[in-house]
């Protein structure tokens, strides 16, 4: 979500000409942001709003970059300003509908909170469409699934580009797309030339064991995964590895010793993690029949192994 912060704002009604020191910082900060320099990026943004504190695009840009270094809080506060400070109606617009994109995972209160903000959004600018998907989604989440049926039917019915129309279709055909988090999509090679996607799993349990040779948690989970694959399955249960490692003869050479004969991927750029927000490890994800992410597991405890903790969950889906 947080590159969309970052690039969608192209839409935006700007805030001064593209010479403007404003403008200047924010682009700046798009390239500190593409070079992977976030705390450079803050500090740009937060330089430029310093001189210029009615600037709601660069409190816009902050959010995004909050949002990727995992700083839910100082996202929420720079959206909060960047709500104050707007003066036009379209900017002002945008600030609600990103505020609300952030709140509407949040709690009963904060869900509450992102449909004000969307319903807000579509009175300032009637032609932001993807308020009235945003919106349905928040309403569905609130169980109020005939009325966020009908704002996700307006976003498809609607003029303009679409970018999430194939989102919107899956949640007329089920709501429960908006109300839990569906995996994304992916297709990698594993290691013995393979494909591996979710795709072609569909209808089984997946569990994605994201660790590295270096982890020392990670190398004694080994044998826990065995088990778990030995105690259900292969038609109800199949079982990813992907690992963090650079060295790849290293890697190729833990595998072999360990046996570790399921699929095993080296993500050595990031990608997969990165799509699915993995930041430490060992992570576990576990993708249901439907293709739900079911749980979320960090870390080792020495005192429960991953069986124990995935016993009741996998014995659930796959009845």
């Amino acid at each position: 979500m947080f590159r969309i912060l970052l690039t969608a704002l192209i839409f935006v009604s700007t805030f001064a000409s593209a010479q403007s020191t404003p403008d200047e910082a924010i682009a700046k900060a798009r390239g500190q942001f593409d070079q992977h320099k976030w705390n450079d990026a803050a500090a740009t943004l937060k330089s430029a709003i310093k001189r210029f504190p009615e600037c709601s695009k660069c409190y816009l840009e902050l959010a995004g970059v909050d949002l990727r270094m995992r700083d839910g809080a100082s996202a929420l506060a720079a959206l909060d300003n960047a709500v104050k400070v707007a003066v036009a109606d379209q900017d002002r617009a945008y600030a609600y509908y990103y505020r609300g994109t952030v709140l509407n995972r949040g709690d009963k209160k904060q869900l509450q909170q992102a449909e004000q903000d969307f319903r807000e959004a579509l009175k300032l600018d009637p032609a932001l469409n993807a308020a009235h998907l945003k919106l349905g989604i928040t309403l569905i989440r609130e169980s109020r699934d005939e009325e966020g049926l009908a704002e996700v039917s307006k976003y498809l019915d609607s003029d303009g580009p679409k970018p999430e129309e194939a989102t919107a279709r899956k949640i007329l055909l089920n709501p429960r797309v908006a109300r839990d988090t569906l995996a994304p999509e992916f297709m990698v090679k594993t290691s013995d030339g393979s494909e591996f996607s979710l795709v072609a799993n569909k209808g089984k349990v997946v569990v994605i064991d994201f660790w590295a040779t270096w982890c020392p948690p990670c190398r004694e989970s080994v044998p826990e995964l065995k088990d778990l694959l030995k105690k259900y399955p292969a038609d109800k249960l199949t079982v990813i590895s992907a690992s963090a490692d650079s060295d790849e003869a290293k890697w190729q050479e833990f595998i072999a010793k360990k046996q570790m004969t399921w699929a095993q991927y080296l993500d050595k750029d990031g990608h997969l993690a990165e799509l699915f927000g993995v930041n430490a490890f060992p992570t576990y994800i576990v993708i249901d029949r439907e293709g739900f992410i079911r749980k979320r597991l960090e870390g080792m405890n020495p005192y429960e192994t991953i069986s124990h903790k995935l016993r009741d969950e996998l014995r659930s889906m796959m009845e």
